[in-house]
């Protein structure tokens, strides 16, 4: 069941037809025989009916005020219409109904504005405690901020420490609610900006597959040059290095390479964790270069695999999967530069179905991939328990010409699977009620399914207007030490300002 209207928005034209319903119960009421729930959205309320046959009434005995609901029902003129209400003369016979999320009664009162009666305003102070609870009062859904953040990160050409963020956020949305918009609304920019039509919908890799072909969770698609594995066709070789490494990646190259440019991309491969680069030339009945010797039993498996032919030069890295895939990912990017091979327009994908954790070999415990805040697919549910390592994010990475654009990921709204997320982590109760204990509380108060994107608006204008860095694109930029070169910030501070704001600076060295 997915939404079909607000609940705000019925109307007696409506009468009839079978609607789905996301929202906020706003009040129950047992009649003894009839069940009656006010659902709540961002557009109003409507009256839910739930008589004892139907499936939906055992649910509507125990749901209470500010639980979060779905409810599928038919539309029918009211008895008794509500003139008080815009959706007074309309009410919906529930035929399923679908708990989100439970909620504790909140702090002050929510829903009295949205049934026409006077709102009772509670302190700033409990307001401003609550305030998830009081954005809930008479307006929510979803909201866009354009936000200047800090990152505490090596600078490279696509990053500054303070850079600019697209931050967009959605209630009762999926994975490809988020995706759909975003597409529609990047369309909307190229469009308009640059008058550029975008094809969509975008293409789509899974996280798994983008490692696998190009050796990246951002992949360059304006050309070719894929992966493959091989390691298959060595089981049975005399090739101690092809035969005993966890992954054997493939690369063909359309140029019979020189030995000086194979130096040159191995050395690429050896900055990425690869202890080598093995090559080998295809010519006509075999093959020439450092591997040839072993690689003549397997020639037209290998050939098949790689889509290799007479002239090409075939490149090999032999490692851990994770070594094998990223090292010959970035030869890939240097193969491209070496062959100069075109790289025009603008090639847009999503990459998703991230792993929801990694393993840190410094801390020999799980960390999060995107953040602890990301929600697992609910198929792998039952996997956090014995192979936490397999389990897949809801998250999704928006690419363009190999580069991350913009991320974001499907949250996680029961406070029991969060709590589960952060022992998992190695964060104890102690700790997670001291940084995070407002946070859990909130989702305690009827916290919706809900999701979002944040778009990093200076890479993406960089990629628009065709700046090689993101300098180009940026007021006042940071150099490679972080400092701006016009003002010569940061300066040092006064020591009369440090006592006043209770700070020290201790200087090493």
């Amino acid at each position: 069941m997915r939404r079909t209207h607000y609940a705000g928005s019925l109307r007696e034209e409506h009468a009839g037809e079978e609607v789905v319903l996301e929202g906020w119960v706003n009040r129950r009421r047992d009649l003894g025989g009839l069940i009656f729930l006010d659902l709540r959205d961002r557009e109003g309320l409507v009256q839910l009916v739930a008589h004892p046959d139907s499936p939906a009434y055992a649910i509507a005995e125990r749901v209470r005020s500010e639980w979060v609901v779905r409810a599928k029902g038919r539309v029918r003129l009211r008895p008794e219409p509500n003139p008080r209400l815009p959706t007074g003369s309309v009410e919906v016979e529930l035929e399923a109904l679908e708990v989100l999320a439970e909620a504790k009664t909140p702090p002050f009162p929510v829903d009295a504005g949205w049934r026409g009666e006077e709102d009772k305003e509670a302190s700033e102070e409990l307001r401003l405690k609550y305030r998830y609870l009081d954005l809930r009062r008479k307006w929510l859904d979803r909201y866009f901020q354009i936000a200047r953040c800090f990152r505490d990160e090596d600078l490279r050409a696509d990053r500054q420490p303070d850079f600019t963020q697209l931050d967009l956020e959605m209630s009762f949305v999926e994975v490809e609610d988020v995706l759909a918009l975003n597409e529609r609304l990047m369309a909307h920019v190229f469009r308009e900006a640059l008058g550029v039509e975008l094809p969509l919908p975008f293409p789509r890799l899974t996280y798994q597959e983008a490692m696998e072909r190009y050796g990246s969770d951002k992949p360059d698609l304006r050309f070719g040059l894929e992966l493959r594995e091989v390691g298959h066709l060595f089981r049975d070789s005399p090739f101690q290095l092809f035969r005993q490494a966890e992954s054997v990646k493939a690369l063909s190259a359309p140029k019979a390479l020189s030995r000086k440019e194979v130096a040159d991309l191995e050395a690429v491969a050896k900055r990425h964790g690869a202890g080598g680069l093995a090559f080998a030339r295809v010519e006509e009945g075999g093959f020439s270069g450092s591997v040839a010797k072993f690689l003549d039993p397997v020639r037209e498996a290998l050939l098949q695999a790689t889509g290799a032919r007479p002239g090409d030069t075939l490149l090999f890295v032999a490692a851990s999967r994770k070594v094998a895939a990223e090292a010959l990912g970035q030869v890939r990017l240097a193969l491209a530069d070496l062959l100069a091979l075109p790289r025009e327009g603008f090639r847009f994908l999503w990459v998703v179905d991230f792993p929801l954790l990694e393993w840190d070999e410094e801390r020999g415990a799980w960390t999060y991939m995107h953040h602890p805040f990301t929600s697992p697919h609910p198929e792998d549910l039952p996997l956090l328990d014995t192979e936490p390592g397999r389990v897949r994010a809801l998250a999704y990475d928006l690419v363009l010409n190999g580069v991350e654009v913009g991320g974001g990921s499907i949250r996680i709204h029961d406070p029991a699977l969060q709590a589960k997320m952060f022992a998992l982590l190695g964060i104890g109760e102690e700790e997670q009620k001291e940084k995070f204990g407002f946070f859990l509380e909130a989702l305690t108060y009827g916290a919706p399914p809900h999701g979002g994107i944040a778009w990093g608006l200076d890479r993406l204008l960089a990629l628009m207007t065709g700046s090689p860095s993101i300098r180009e694109v940026i007021a006042f930029p940071k150099n490679k030490e972080g400092k701006d070169p016009l003002t010569g910030a940061p300066s040092p501070v006064p020591e009369e300002q440090l006592r006043e704001l209770g700070l020290m600076v201790i200087r090493h060295g």
